[in-house]
């Protein structure tokens, strides 16, 4: 079965949120969660798991920021977070999503059903990943740790 990005859909390429954080939360807290997790952005959500917003490295900077030099109390996470995401669905094809990736200049994009619900993430990369030909290996293949090994190891690596 060939795929083809205007066809195929995006189901197997997105994952899990590896972080989703609460309107409520502590804006430091949040801040050090995504530091962290070594992620760019995080969505937001309710207890029930409707995607409110998307707190990024830029909105905890300027949180941060304004914290300390108009020392202001710490803010929450809905004080930072923007509300006007650009989402997209399982059913959305790879090629419209690689289309919403260059449009929107982001590295994640949150997938909700369609009343909301954060059910997943998918990131710019894997998109990237699924546009490239595949290519076979031929059957000789032997993988390249195997040539660190030694010449003798090598040769009796290939009679296996």
């Amino acid at each position: 079965m060939t795929r083809h990005p205007t066809t195929t859909s995006i189901r197997r390429l997105f994952t899990p949120s590896s972080l989703t954080l609460r309107p409520e939360a502590d804006l430091h807290a949040a801040a050090v969660a995504l530091f962290s997790h070594r992620l760019p952005s995080a969505p937001v959500t309710d207890e029930e798991g409707f995607l409110q917003g998307i707190l990024s490295e830029q909105a905890c900077l300027t949180g941060e920021l304004s914290s300390l030099y108009h020392r202001q109390p710490p803010r929450s996470v809905a004080g930072a977070m923007t509300t006007a995401v650009h989402t997209t669905t399982p059913d959305t094809t790879i090629a419209r999503a690689a289309a919403r990736f260059v449009e929107q200049s982001v590295q994640i994009l949150p997938v909700v059903d369609p009343r909301g619900r954060l059910l997943g993430e998918l990131r710019r990369s894997r998109v990237v990943q699924a546009l490239q030909p595949r290519q076979r290996r031929p059957p000789e293949h032997r993988p390249l740790y195997l040539s660190a090994l030694g010449r003798r190891t090598l040769e009796r690596a290939r009679a296996v």
